[in-house]
């Protein structure tokens, strides 16, 4: 993802931040997906790619195993968002 710019605004772009909120009821869950570019001294530029999800159960048994199911579903959901936020590219470079 990277912002759209228009012609009249065509100096170099030196940072970014979108930030995304997506939710899922089976969890339920909220997740947050936050992308920051910014171009480093040496011209390479440096990406951030952050996901936070949380969870908004109540009353949530610790001792039990609700607990533990909703922390699988909150990792599923946020692997779901990393994996779905990958080029190809990016992908091959973790190989």
């Amino acid at each position: 993802m990277h912002p759209s710019i228009p012609d009249p605004l065509t100096p170099t772009l030196v940072s970014s931040l979108v930030s995304l909120s997506f939710a899922d009821g089976s969890v339920p869950a909220i997740a947050r997906v936050n992308q920051t570019s910014e171009a480093m001294p040496d011209g390479e530029p440096r990406l951030v790619y952050d996901i936070d999800t949380q969870s908004f159960h109540k009353n949530l048994d610790v001792e039990g195993d609700r607990l533990w199911l909703t922390l699988d579903k909150l990792c599923e959901f946020k692997d779901r968002l990393f994996s779905a936020g990958l080029t190809e590219r990016a992908k091959e470079l973790f190989r």
